[in-house]
C-alpha cells in the first residue's frame, strides 16, 4: 500500500472510534489491550481494567458502527452464585483483573485469551461475551508475585495453524514459563500444557516463542544492561537441551570516552568517535546538542551529518571560548578545557543513546527465522553467529558434533576439538589483553609495522612489566596451561588458519555467464538483504565477524610466539611447523583482517560538488573503470561507512551473482541462520585483499573516494603480492585526480610491470588479450597518457611517451603517435626546439607534416615567428611552403600574418620572385575584403614590399604570375576542401585556388600600387571608403580633385595616361573660391600637396594655393603644348577672374592666338585687344621673345602667322561699342596697330619680290 493510500485510511473515520469518557475526571484507564481483524470488515478491540472488566469493541469499517460489550469474570456462573465462587476460592475480585491479553479466531467464533494477576488463563467467547475455559498456568498452583513485574501472554502458531500459548508468571523466588494449548474435548474447551520453563530472577522485558524456540528479554537487576536469552523447546516431546542461552549483544559505547593519545585534538576526536557510522543516531546527537546549548527549539528540519557535525563544532568551541574568555593559556591548559567541554557534550549523547536504545520488545520473523530486538527509539537485528564466533563467545559449551556441518572443522574430529581447546587458550588472551595494548596494536599496524615484530616487542613489554622471570612468565600463563590438553597443537592451528581463510575456494573473478539456471536464481535472490535495512546489517555483522577475527589472528601471533619462547615444553615438528609456516600465515592473514576492519570502520567521503564529480567520471570513463552515463552520486543524510557504501553500489549485486553461481536451492538461502552467514562470508570475500578478484579497489576508485583509496594502497603496499600492480595504478589514478601529477606518472611506470600479470589491468586497458609484451605496454601507455592529457599534464605526458618509445617495437604502428605526442607536449610547454627535434624524429612522413602544420600553427598564435624561421627544415622546405600557404589562404587575413611569414622565409632564403608574388597575393585577397583604412594601408605595403622585392632581381626576371580571382571570390571560387586531421584534432580547410597563367610585370604592379595608395589617401581624408573601394583610376581622378589631392590625381593622370585637364580645373576653381574668400582649413588639403617640399609654403593660404596652381600647370604641361594652360584659363575666364601673369605670360610663349581666342570667346574684349596689339607688335618685332617667336615680320625670315581672322572679329566687336569711351580708345589702338601690320606685311612682300627677282636675275 502506498503512502498516500495509508494515509487516507487513517483519515477515514470509519477506519477509527474514539472512546469519549477516555481522560476524563475518575474515568477508568485500560492497562492491558489487543486487537484482531475478522475480515472482510470487523475489527475487534479488547480493553482490560483495573475493575476486572473487560471492554470488548467491534468496529465496522465500512459503516463506522461500533459495538461495544463487557467480558466480566461472572458470565461463566450464574449472577447469584458470583459471590459464594469466589469465596469459595478464597480471593478477592482484583484476582481476576487481566493483566495480558490475546485475541484468536478458531472456526466461525473469536475467542479473547486473558492471563489474570493470579495466575490463570481464561478463555472468552467474543461472540458469546461469555468466560468459556478457565486454568491455572503455575504448576504448583501457586499464586504469582503481585509486584511491579507483570504476567505476559503470548501465542504462537504451529506448522498446521494450531494454537500454542505462553505465560510468564513471576514468583517471588523464581521465573516461569508455560506453554499451553487449548483443545476442544466433547464441546468444552481445556488447556494442555506442553512444557514449563524456569529462568532466574530477573526483569523481563519481552518474551515471544515459535515451536521450536522461546525467547526472552530481561534487564539485569540493576536495571543497566540487557541480556536476550533463548531455550529450545519441544512441543511434541522430543529431547532437547533444555538450557538458557544468552545471545552475544554489542556492547554499549563506553560512558567515559578516554583520548588514546594526549597530543590528539580532541575536536577531531570526539567528532570523529560521535559521528563514526553506527555509533549515535543523529537525533540522539541533536537532542544532546540542544541541551547543551540551552536551548528549547527543536527545528522541524532533519540536519545531514555534515551539517549536524558542524553546528556540534560550532556549540563547543563557543563553550570552549567563553570558559577562556581574554586569558592566555598554554596549550596544555587549553587542551584541558577543550577535552572537559567535549567530555560534558559526550555525556549528554551517551545519555539520550541510552535512553532512546532502552529495550522494549521482541519481534519475531518466523518466515526467515528472524529475530528483533524492539528498543525505544530504534531495534537491532539479532543475527546468527558463524562457527568462529560461537568459539570465542561460547567456547565452554562447544563440542565437536555441534561442528559435523560446518565446513574445515567437520574434516576431523580429534583435530576439532584440539582446535576448541585452543580457542579456549585465545578467549583467555582475549579476556587478559587490556584494551589499551589492544589499540597500541592496532595504531602499530596502521604505521605499517609488521605484527610480528609488534607482538614480540608487546611481549617483551609485558615480561619486563611482570616480576617473573621470562621462562616463568610463559610457563605459568594460563593459556600455556590450556594448551597441555592440545595432542596436536600444528594440525590444531592449521585448521583454525584455514578456517580464518577467506580466499580458499574463492572464485578469482565474477563472470556474469549465461548460465540459464543460475540466472533463474539470480531473479529470486536480486532482493536479498539489499534494502537500506539489509544493507546496513550486512555491513555491520561483516565488522563485527572480521573484528572478532582479527583479535583471533592478533591472539594466536601471542600464542605462537609464547610457544616459540619456550621450545621445551611442545616437540619439534609443531615448533618447526608453527616457525616456518603457521606464524607466517598468520602475520598475513593479521594484516589482512587488519585491511578489512579498515574498509568496515572507514568512514566515506561524502561526494565533490556535482560539476567535479561529473569530470572525474568523465574521465574514469576513459579506462572504462565507469559508466560516463551512470549517476554515481549520493546523497548521505546520516554518515556510512565504506563498506557499507560499497555493498549498496555494488558489492550487493556482485554477492547475488555469486550466490547464484554456487548451485543452491533459492529456498535454502531464506532462513537468516544460513542464507544471512552466506551472504556475509561472499561480502567478505569481495574485499578480501589476498584474492584474485579486484572488485572492491575498483568500486573504490570509480565511487571518486581517492583519499581513501591512498590509504587502501598504503595499507596493502608493504606486504600483499596479490593485484600490486592493480593497486599501483588505481593508486597513480587516484593520486592524479588530486593534482598530484608527479606522483601519479612515478606509479603509472611501475604499474606498468603487471599490465600481462594482472587481469584487471588487462580487461582495463587492453583491446586484444593476444598481444607480445611490448604492444601490450604501449596500449597501456597510450591510455594513461589520455588521462594525463584531461588533466594537461604535458611534462608527465613526455616521460610516459619517451618511456613507451623505448620499450616500442620498430615496426610498431602506434610509434609515430608516441613521436607526435612527444611533440604536441613539448609544444604546449613552450619548447620549441625539442617540439622541433621531436618533429623530425617522428619516422611517418604524413604525422611529420601534420606535427610541421601544428607548430606553424601554434608558433604562429604565440608570436614566435623568429623561432619558425630559424628552423633547419632539412627536407620539409616544400611542407612548410605549402603548410603556411594553405593557411595563409585559409584563415582571416586580419587575424593572421602568414603572408607576412612567407615573405620573410623566401627573403632570408634569397627567393625575392617568390616573396614578391607572395605579398602580391596577400595585397589581391585583401581587395577582396572589406574596404577599411587598415586594410587599404596593409594592401598597399604588400604591394610596395612585392615591387621592393621585385626591384631586386635582374630586370628580365621582373615579372611574377598572378592567382586570378573573380570578383565574387568568396561564393565562386573553386576550392578544394582537403581535411586533414592534426594532432590537436582540429579540422583545417585548405583552398586550393585555381590559377591561371598571367604574367604581371613591375610596371604594372606599380600602377596597381598607385591606384591602392590614392585609394588610402581618399579613406584616410574620406570616411566612407565604400564609395572609392572598387574605383579604377579614372574615377579616382575626378575623386582626388575634389578633396585636394590635386599632385596624386595628376601622378595617376602621367600613369593612366589620363587627360589632366579636369584635375587644373579643379585647382583653378579653388584659387578662385580661396581668392573670394580664405577659408583656414585650406591648408589641410595644402600640405597634402606636398607644398612644402616643393617650396611653395606661404603665410598666406591663397597665394600659396595660386603658386601651387602656377607650379603644377608649368610642371605638367610639355613642351609645345598649351592644353593645360587652356584648362585653367578657360576656367579663370569661366568664373569671371582674372588671368595671373605667369599664366599669361606663359600662354603668350605656347599658343597666343589660342589665348586670344578664348579670351573673345569670353566677352574680355578689352583684354583681347591689349593682347592683341602686343601680339601684333612681337609679329612686327617688338617684343617677339614674350611670345615665343624666334623671327618677326622681315623679308629675309621665315614666314610669322598671325591670327588675323580673329583679331577682325576682335576688331568689329570693338567697333561695334567704340561709342564707349572705355573701349574707343582699345578700338584705335588695335585698328592702328592692324593698319601698321598691314603696311609692314606690304612692305615686306614687295622686298620679298624683289628680292626674289634680283635673285633670278643674278
Amino acid at each position: 500500500m502506498s503512502a498516500q493510500n495509508v494515509k487516507r485510511t487513517k483519515e477515514d473515520p470509519h477506519m477509527f472510534h474514539v472512546i469519549t469518557n477516555a481522560g476524563t475526571t475518575n474515568s477508568p484507564v485500560p492497562h492491558a489491550a489487543a486487537s484482531w481483524l475478522i475480515p472482510p470488515q470487523e475489527a475487534l478491540f479488547a480493553l482490560a481494567y483495573n475493575s476486572g472488566t473487560i471492554l470488548l469493541l467491534r468496529l465496522d469499517t465500512k459503516t463506522g458502527l461500533v459495538h461495544s460489550s463487557e467480558l466480566k469474570q461472572d458470565s461463566i456462573v450464574p449472577r447469584f452464585l458470583s459471590g459464594i465462587a469466589t469465596a469459595f476460592r478464597g480471593r478477592n475480585s482484583e484476582a481476576h483483573v487481566a493483566m495480558s491479553l490475546t485475541i484468536h479466531s478458531c472456526e466461525s467464533d473469536t475467542y479473547l485469551f486473558a492471563l489474570c494477576r493470579e495466575g490463570n488463563i481464561r478463555m472468552w467467547s467474543c461472540n458469546k461475551a461469555q468466560c468459556v475455559a478457565v486454568t491455572d498456568t503455575a504448576i504448583d498452583n501457586r499464586i504469582a508475585s503481585q509486584g511491579a513485574q507483570g504476567h505476559i501472554l503470548r501465542k504462537a502458531l504451529g506448522p498446521n495453524n494450531e494454537l500454542y500459548l505462553g505465560t510468564f508468571l513471576k514468583f517471588s523466588t523464581r521465573c516461569e514459563f508455560s506453554i499451553l494449548k487449548p483443545i476442544q474435548d466433547n464441546g468444552m474447551f481445556k488447556f494442555v500444557r506442553l512444557c514449563t520453563k524456569f529462568a532466574q530472577d530477573q526483569h523481563l522485558v519481552d518474551f515471544f516463542f515459535t515451536t521450536t524456540r522461546l525467547w526472552a528479554v530481561w534487564r539485569t537487576t540493576d536495571m543497566d544492561t540487557v541480556e536476550v536469552t533463548h531455550a529450545q523447546l519441544s512441543l511434541s516431546g522430543g529431547r532437547v537441551n533444555s538450557e538458557w542461552e544468552a545471545a552475544i549483544l554489542e556492547q554499549t559505547p563506553d560512558r567515559d570516552y578516554i583520548l588514546s593519545d594526549a597530543d590528539t585534538d580532541p575536536r577531531q576526536a570526539y567528532i570523529n568517535y560521535i559521528f563514526h557510522p553506527g555509533q549515535f543516531s543523529l537525533a540522539d546527537i541533536t537532542k544532546a546538542l540542544n541541551i547543551y546549548k540551552r536551548s528549547n527549539f527543536l527545528e522541524d528540519k532533519i540536519l545531514s551529518a555534515a551539517e549536524l557535525k558542524e553546528r556540534v563544532c560550532i556549540a563547543v568551541e563557543a563553550e570552549i571560548q567563553a570558559e577562556i574568555m581574554d586569558y592566555e593559556l598554554m596549550d596544555e591548559d587549553y587542551l584541558e578545557i577543550a577535552n572537559r567541554c567535549w567530555s560534558k557534550f559526550y555525556s549528554w549523547v551517551i545519555q539520550y543513546h541510552a535512553n532512546s536504545t532502552r529495550p522494549v520488545g521482541l519481534l519475531l520473523l518466523p518466515s526467515v527465522y528472524g529475530v528483533v530486538l524492539l528498543k525505544k527509539s530504534c531495534f537491532s537485528l539479532l543475527r546468527p553467529m558463524e562457527a568462529l564466533e560461537y568459539l570465542m563467545f561460547c567456547n565452554e559449551r562447544s563440542y565437536t558434533s555441534r561442528f559435523k556441518t560446518t565446513p574445515v572443522l567437520s574434516q576431523d574430529e580429534d583435530i576439532c576439538q584440539d582446535l576448541i581447546t585452543l580457542m579456549s587458550a585465545l578467549v583467555l588472551l582475549e579476556e587478559q589483553l587490556s584494551e589499551e595494548t589492544k589499540t597500541a596494536v592496532k595504531r602499530e599496524l596502521y604505521h605499517l609495522k609488521s605484527p610480528d615484530t609488534i607482538i614480540d616487542d608487546l611481549l617483551s613489554k609485558l615480561m619486563l612489566e611482570s616480576e617473573e622471570p621470562i621462562s616463568n612468565f610463559v610457563t605459568h600463563h594460563l593459556s600455556c596451561h590450556k594448551l597441555s590438553n592440545v595432542r596436536d597443537i600444528s594440525s590444531a592451528m592449521a585448521m583454525l588458519l584455514e578456517t580464518l581463510t577467506y580466499d580458499l575456494g574463492q572464485p578469482n573473478k565474477v563472470h556474469l555467464n549465461d548460465d540459464h539456471d543460475a540466472s533463474i536464481l539470480l531473479l529470486n535472490i536480486n532482493h536479498f538483504f539489499s534494502s537500506h535495512l539489509g544493507i546496513s546489517a550486512i555491513s555491520k555483522s561483516v565488522a563485527q565477524i572480521t573484528q572478532l577475527r582479527f583479535a583471533i589472528c592478533r591472539n594466536l601471533l601471542i600464542l605462537q610466539q609464547m610457544i616459540l619462547l619456550r621450545p621445551e615444553l611442545f616437540d619439534s615438528r609443531s615448533l618447526h611447523s608453527i616457525k616456518s609456516s603457521l606464524a607466517p600465515k598468520t602475520v598475513v592473514l593479521m594484516q589482512a583482517y587488519y585491511v578489512v576492519t579498515w574498509i568496515c570502520e572507514s568512514t566515506a567521503l561524502p561526494m565533490p560538488v556535482q560539476s567535479l564529480l561529473d569530470s572525474s567520471v568523465q574521465r574514469l570513463a576513459l579506462l572504462k573503470l565507469v559508466d560516463s552515463r551512470a549517476n554515481i552520486g549520493f546523497k548521505q543524510h546520516r554518515s556510512s561507512s565504506l563498506l557499507e557504501l560499497f555493498i549498496e553500489n555494488s558489492g550487493a549485486k556482485h554477492a547475488h551473482n555469486l550466490m547464484a553461481h554456487t548451485n543452491l536451492d533459492a529456498t535454502s538461502l531464506i532462513p537468516w541462520h544460513y542464507g544471512m552467514l552466506t551472504h556475509i562470508t561472499f561480502i567478505a570475500q569481495l574485499v578480501w585483499p589476498r584474492s584474485g578478484n579486484f572488485i572492491f579497489p575498483e568500486w573504490l576508485l570509480s565511487s571518486c573516494q581517492f583519499l581513501l583509496v591512498q590509504e587502501y594502497v598504503r595499507l596493502l603496499n608493504t606486504w600483499c603480492e596479490w593485484n600490486s600492480a592493480s593497486r599501483k595504478f588505481i593508486l597513480a589514478v587516484a593520486l592524479l585526480e588530486m593534482g598530484e601529477a608527479h606522483k601519479a606518472c612515478d606509479h603509472f611506470l611501475r604499474a606498468s610491470r603487471g599490465i600481462l600479470t594482472d587481469e584487471f589491468l588487462a580487461d582495463a586497458l587492453l583491446e586484444s588479450s593476444v598481444l607480445s609484451e611490448n604492444s601490450s605496454l604501449i596500449q597501456y601507455y597510450l591510455k594513461v597518457i589520455k588521462l594525463f592529457e584531461e588533466h594537461n599534464a604535458s611534462d608527465c605526458i613526455i616521460e610516459l611517451a619517451e618511456t613507451a618509445i623505448l620499450m616500442a617495437d620498430k615496426d610498431d604502428p602506434n610509434l609515430p603517435t608516441l613521436h607526435s605526442i612527444v611533440f604536441m607536449q613539448h609544444l604546449n610547454l613552450g619548447h620549441h626546439i625539442k617540439a622541433y627535434n621531436c618533429l623530425n624524429s617522428n619516422p611517418d612522413v604524413a604525422r611529420r607534416v601534420d606535427c610541421l602544420r601544428q607548430l606553424v600553427v601554434t608558433l604562429f598564435e604565440r608570436k614566435k615567428l623568429i623561432d619558425l624561421i630559424s628552423f633547419p627544415y632539412v627536407d620539409m622546405y616544400e611542407d612548410l611552403e605549402r603548410i603556411v600557404e594553405g593557411r595563409a589562404r585559409s584563415v582571416d587575413l586580419i587575424e593572421n600574418n602568414y603572408y607576412n611569414f612567407l615573405y620573410s622565409f623566401h627573403i632570408d632564403k634569397g627567393n625575392m620572385r617568390k616573396a614578391a608574388s607572395v605579398m602580391y597575393e596577400q595585397a589581391m585577397r585583401l581587395s577582396q575584403e572589406s574596404q577599411s583604412v587598415a586594410i587599404v594601408s596593409r594592401q598597399a605595403q604588400c604591394l610596395l614590399a612585392c615591387i621592393n622585392a621585385l626591384h631586386l632581381v635582374s630586370e628580365k626576371y621582373r615579372w611574377i604570375v598572378r592567382p586570378v580571382i573573380d570578383q565574387n571570390y568568396l561564393e565562386e571560387m573553386d576550392y578544394e576542401v582537403q581535411t586533414r586531421r592534426s594532432i590537436s584534432s582540429e579540422d583545417i580547410l585548405h583552398y586550393k585556388i585555381k590559377k591561371q597563367v598571367e604574367v604581371l610585370e613591375l610596371n604594372d604592379i606599380k600602377r596597381e600600387y598607385y591606384i591602392v595608395d590614392a585609394r588610402l589617401k581618399v579613406s584616410k581624408i574620406n570616411s566612407e571608403l565604400h564609395i572609392v573601394s572598387h574605383a579604377g583610376p579614372s574615377e579616382l581622378i575626378i575623386i582626388l580633385p575634389t578633396i585636394g589631392l590635386y599632385t596624386t590625381a595628376l601622378h595617376l593622370c602621367d600613369e593612366f595616361n589620363v587627360n589632366k585637364s579636369s584635375v587644373l580645373e579643379s585647382l583653378a576653381s579653388q584659387c578662385i573660391r580661396l581668392s573670394r574668400g580664405e577659408d583656414p582649413n585650406a591648408w589641410d588639403w595644402l600640405i597634402q600637396n606636398d607644398i612644402f617640399d616643393i617650396g611653395l609654403s606661404n603665410t598666406n593660404i591663397t597665394n600659396t594655393a595660386w603658386r601651387l596652381l602656377e607650379y603644377l600647370t608649368l610642371k605638367h604641361e610639355k613642351d609645345r603644348y598649351s592644353e593645360l594652360h587652356k584648362a585653367v584659363t578657360r576656367k579663370l575666364l569661366q568664373e569671371g577672374a582674372f588671368i595671373p601673369q605667369w599664366l599669361l605670360m606663359s600662354y603668350k610663349k605656347r599658343n597666343a592666338a589660342e589665348l586670344l581666342r578664348l579670351m573673345l570667346n569670353a566677352g574680355r574684349i578689352l583684354e583681347a585687344s591689349e593682347l592683341g596689339v602686343e601680339y601684333i607688335n612681337a609679329v612686327m618685332g617688338d617684343g617677339k621673345e614674350n611670345f615665343g617667336l624666334k623671327t618677326h615680320l622681315t623679308s629675309v625670315t621665315t614666314p610669322v602667322w598671325l591670327p588675323l581672322n580673329i583679331l577682325e572679329v576682335l576688331l568689329y566687336e570693338l567697333k561695334e561699342v567704340k561709342e564707349n569711351p572705355t573701349f574707343s580708345e582699345s578700338y584705335q589702338r588695335l585698328q592702328g596697330a592692324l593698319q601698321s601690320y598691314e603696311q609692314k606685311v606690304i612692305r615686306v612682300s614687295k622686298d620679298m619680290i624683289e628680292i626674289k627677282l634680283s635673285s633670278k636675275n643674278c
